[in-house]
């Protein structure tokens, strides 16, 4: 049995629609009907779960209702950086239950982008973390790709989390936003994560600048091979980052190590195995959300890749970052001249720009230049 201590919470302050339509204005768009839909539910008191494909506005709407709070009454984190920081702190705490009252001890609210639950031990995780929460009497804001009935999509365990998946519709408002179109596919393409490329073929093959011998690099006390790993690129093969026992906490460390990334030889997806599949998908998300420019050299063209045979879940939401990127597009044979050779470096802190029929996809990040290798 698990025993929380009940802490007084910070005073749940309405944040009124008014702030909603004023970024909405801000940055360009107006809000479509679900979006109106989801500011309804996230103006009330209740606990909010926002889910629906890929690139519909679901973090814009997660990250203004955060911000409109006062500073240090709300909890905003990527479930991945969540899960990461929640296991440093049991292991500091010495169990969960006091590292959730650490983490959420006079809080308001606490918000987490992307959840998902893809294994047992997420499942007995997230269910555990519900009834923490609940203890604490915090407001939850969860934005999903996944409705609330796909979590743990793997047919094997997925009748085990039903009575968590029956709480947390219980629990949750949920709102669905899907307008059918994904507007990261037409936003600006000129910093970060979007000025990346896709392409085929080798990376050696462009730049000719592969050492000859790859490097060992190390994480957690674990080790794998490189091409390069220094303080501004990690350069690997798919095999190397994706085929060692590495996870999403790992692939975070690496992120705030190396400000850009070449990842070559990639496969079809479908061909690549089922768990370096399922680690592709984490790494992408990863390096989505801090926003790294990626030079992505594979097998397979971008309109091919992950478009055939078994792949992961999480394949749709991954699918969609890569749409993002420049090389989507470009014309590729442009693309395939200046994969390794971007000459711009460095650029000043910007926010991701909205195109004046497009909706948002994220908050202000560090904009980095194209790759200079």
């Amino acid at each position: 049995m698990s025993w929380f201590r009940a802490s007084r919470p910070a005073p749940i302050r309405a944040v009124p629609a008014a702030d909603f339509d004023a970024a909405a204005r801000r940055d360009g768009f107006a809000l479509d009907r679900s979006q109106q839909a989801a500011v309804a539910a996230l103006t009330s008191a209740a606990d909010v779960y926002l889910t629906g494909p890929p690139g519909r506005g679901k973090t814009w709407l997660l990250d203004v209702f955060a911000e409109a709070l006062p500073a240090g009454t709300t909890l905003r984190m990527h479930w991945h950086e969540f899960v990461r920081d929640l296991h440093r702190l049991i292991r500091r705490h010495g169990g969960l239950d006091a590292a959730i009252d650490h983490l959420v001890t006079g809080r308001a609210a606490v918000c987490f982008d992307e959840l998902h639950v893809d294994d047992p031990a997420d499942g007995i995780f997230v269910d555990r973390l519900l009834t923490g929460l609940s203890a604490h009497h915090v407001r939850m804001i969860v934005t999903s790709n996944l409705r609330p009935d796909q979590l743990m999509p793997n047919p094997l365990f997925h009748e085990m989390f039903r009575p968590t998946i029956e709480v947390i519709e219980r629990r949750f408002t949920v709102i669905e936003l899907d307008d059918g179109c994904d507007y990261r596919t037409v936003a600006a393409h000129d910093v970060g994560f979007a000025s990346g490329r896709w392409s085929t073929g080798s990376a050696t093959g462009r730049t000719g600048s592969r050492p000859a011998k790859p490097v060992t690099a190390s994480i957690s006390g674990r080790r794998f091979s490189a091409w390069r790993a220094d303080d501004d690129v990690l350069w690997v093969d798919f095999a190397q980052i994706c085929g060692a026992a590495l996870g999403a906490t790992d692939y975070l460390t690496l992120a705030g190590r190396h400000r850009r990334w070449v990842i070559d030889r990639i496969p079809d997806l479908a061909s690549a195995g089922r768990e370096p599949a399922l680690r592709f998908v984490h790494l992408v998300d990863v390096l989505y959300d801090h926003d790294i420019p990626v030079t992505f050299v594979a097998d397979v063209a971008h309109t091919q890749f992950g478009r055939r045979g078994a792949v992961p879940a999480g394949t749709t939401r991954l699918l969609s970052r890569l749409g993002t990127l420049r090389s989507a597009r470009q014309d590729p044979v442009e693309d395939d001249r200046q994969i390794l050779t971007g000459d711009v470096v460095g650029r000043e802190r910007t926010a991701r720009s909205i195109p004046a029929h497009g909706h948002p996809d994220g908050v202000t990040k560090e904009a980095i230049g194209q790759l200079d290798i």
